[in-house]
């Protein structure tokens, strides 16, 4: 029996080796029930117009969420305003992937590839490739529903086999219907050319940033949050003049390590755990960490907490500590319900990023 091992599953799993997910309530995408004592963070995957994410338009519901991650700005901005949710539970952690390693493309000839699923533009991909009409180039499309598992291929499957059935009436062209991650990944490795005529707004694409990261360009559509994603590393084409986007990346096709470093870099998994353990750490509670320093003989008589947001450091240090005189500075005025004693101010200078200290317990706060 086929388990679902589409994107989505894909990156939960790496999150869940790499990251401690105790002590909080991770919601996937789905509006499933919310825990009723630990911090409700819903990691939010899919778009406005998807059946399972509709429990965001619930206010109730939103009001028992800790935060709301999204993949993107773009997809956070489209919550914000078609459902109204709060702003300030909407964070941006983008996707992540497990690094390609360097490796020499091969010469010739050019090899187009396809990652996606049918809906999402192999209709659109077909019908450039056939237009393209030439002999020196090879077409390979991983497409397909059993990647979803298979009580939804045995549900929806059939309804793309006239995709499949076109495939095979293309020259040079190769239909894999189901592969696993890595399999797709070394594939990568062998092309050039990363061909989604996109007909499905994306709220990151793990497709793309995979192939960018891999060293191919990506021919694609302004849809959804796909620019975001690609940046100025794809080619941009409406659907109308694919064919001639494809015909020019063909013929322009050169290899870029410094796109490859980027992506490998920004996009790599050691990055956004990090990522993710920080942004954590301000739901999980600090309570640990702080029991950790009075046990190796830190003392603390009064705190100065600057950064206050919610005033769970506070919280938590009056509990491992006692109550203790306290100053919370805070910028957000939006938090100031739940930190009305606090100062409201901005400290420092503001175009710059604040560094980071190291605790000596090891962690960077």
């Amino acid at each position: 029996m086929l388990k679902p091992q589409g994107g989505t599953e894909l990156l939960v799993a790496n999150l869940a080796k790499r990251v401690d997910l105790s002590g909080v309530n991770l919601i996937v995408s789905a509006c499933r029930p919310l825990h009723p004592t630990l911090p409700n963070i819903m990691w939010q995957h899919l778009n406005t117009d998807e059946g399972a994410a509709q429990g965001l338009r619930d206010p109730a519901y939103v009001a028992g969420l800790s935060a709301i991650v999204f993949v993107s700005e773009w997809q956070r901005d489209k919550y914000i305003r078609e459902f109204g949710v709060d702003p300030a539970k909407c964070h941006v952690i983008r996707n992540a992937i497990e690094p390609i390693p360097v490796h020499a493309k091969p010469k010739a000839p050019i090899r187009l590839i396809y990652t996606s699923t049918p809906w999402r533009g192999l209709d659109k991909l077909i019908e450039a490739y056939r237009n393209l009409n030439r002999n020196d180039v090879e077409l390979v499309v991983y497409s397909g529903t059993k990647i979803y598992g298979q009580a939804f291929h045995d549900a929806v499957g059939n309804a793309h086999q006239p995709l499949y059935d076109a495939l095979k009436t293309l020259p040079n062209c190769t239909h894999i219907d189901y592969a696993s991650n890595a399999e797709v990944r070394q594939a990568l490795q062998s092309a050039h050319i990363l061909a989604y005529p996109n007909t499905w707004e994306e709220t990151s694409c793990l497709s793309a940033i995979e192939a960018l990261a891999a060293g191919c360009k990506v021919v694609t559509t302004r849809n959804g949050a796909l620019p975001e994603t690609c940046g100025a590393w794809a080619d941009y084409s409406y659907l109308d003049d694919f064919t001639a986007a494809l015909d020019k990346a063909i013929n322009e096709y050169e290899y870029n390590p410094e796109q490859v470093a980027h992506y490998n870099s920004a996009y790599g998994w050691d990055a956004r755990a990090c990522e993710w353990e920080k942004f954590l750490d301000n739901y999980k509670g600090f309570v640990p960490r702080l029991e950790k320093l009075k046990a190796a003989g830190v003392s603390i008589d009064r705190l100065l907490d600057i950064g206050a947001y919610r005033g769970e450091f506070t919280k938590a240090v009056d509990k491992v500590w006692g109550y203790l005189p306290v100053q919370q500075i805070e910028a957000d005025e939006r938090q100031r319900e739940f930190i009305p004693s606090a100062t409201f101010a901005l400290l420092g200078d503001t175009e710059k990023e604040v560094d980071f200290y190291t605790l000596e317990d090891g962690i960077t706060t």
